[in-house]
């Protein structure tokens, strides 16, 4: 879900809520899929810092609530024009639907590779296997 950021006088905070993710779960959710919400900027300098309010672990503690702790996974991606990284939360009731999360960088590059061919994937220039490690490893919080 790309939507507006969970401030508290904003009109998207309901939609951060463990209410509003089990009702997504329940009836739109298909056995087997994925939730994925933007989780707003990724500050890198006070990850789990008790005095500070971070919206990104806020979202990922109520994923959490509605997922369960072992199947919520996060990643973040360089967004230029936001001049900060920027983070995404990902749910899911499927063990399998998360692998791809634990995946070694050889075996996200040989799935490429598979899915584009060898050429397409020599021709990309910003995602690999070691990106796609690299955008998982988040710091503890």
């Amino acid at each position: 879900m790309d939507i507006c950021d969970p401030l508290d006088a904003g009109p998207g905070w309901k939609l951060y809520t463990v209410e509003f993710y089990k009702e997504v779960l329940e009836k739109f959710l298909n056995k087997g899929g994925i939730l994925v919400t933007q989780s707003t900027g990724v500050d890198l300098s006070y990850p789990g810092n008790p005095e500070v309010t971070d919206p990104y672990l806020t979202i990922r503690n109520t994923f959490k609530a509605v997922f369960g702790e072992d199947m919520v996974r996060s990643y973040f991606a360089d967004i230029p024009s936001f001049f900060y990284p920027w983070g995404f939360t990902v749910g899911s009731e499927s063990a399998e639907a998360l692998a791809s999360y634990d995946r070694n960088a050889e075996e996200i590059t040989a799935e490429l590779k598979k899915r584009i061919g060898e050429a397409k994937f020599n021709a990309l220039r910003h995602y690999d296997g070691i990106t796609h490690k690299h955008m998982m490893a988040l710091p503890k919080a």
